[in-house]
């Protein structure tokens, strides 16, 4: 469980990369990323936190 969650986080954190890259002029889409990514974060516990 612990495993597979960790394997998820990564999974959406790459995720968020290449949206980021491919999006890389459209500001809106930085600040959505960067909401989904703290809130990624935030909901992860410690011992899982990248």
């Amino acid at each position: 469980m612990n495993i597979n969650k960790k394997e998820n986080i990564l999974v959406v954190s790459e995720l968020l990369l290449s949206i980021k890259l491919e999006n890389k002029n459209n500001k809106i889409n930085e600040k959505i990323i960067f909401i989904m990514f703290k809130c990624l974060i935030i909901h992860t516990p410690p011992h899982l936190r990248i």
